[in-house]
């Protein structure tokens, strides 16, 4: 969900995550958060967690897919 100065995730439990805007389509993640959020040419959205999973979502901010590495542990 977009939110003036960043985006906003919120979890199916109620939990939520903000991510401040940064240069260009980047996102700050909050200090807990060691993942990235940038905002694709098409305008949805990619989250890449530290350990390389990636979570991407449609302009509207509703998951479309996810994926995990071939080299994943």
């Amino acid at each position: 969900m977009s939110v003036t100065g960043g985006m906003m995730w919120v979890y199916g439990a109620g939990g939520s995550r903000f991510f401040a805007a940064a240069y260009g389509n980047n996102f700050t993640s909050p200090d807990n958060d060691l993942g990235s959020l940038v905002r694709n040419y098409n305008s949805s959205y990619t989250y890449t967690a530290k350990n390389q999973i990636k979570w991407n979502f449609n302009s509207s901010g509703q998951l479309t897919t996810s994926s995990i590495p071939t080299a994943w542990p």
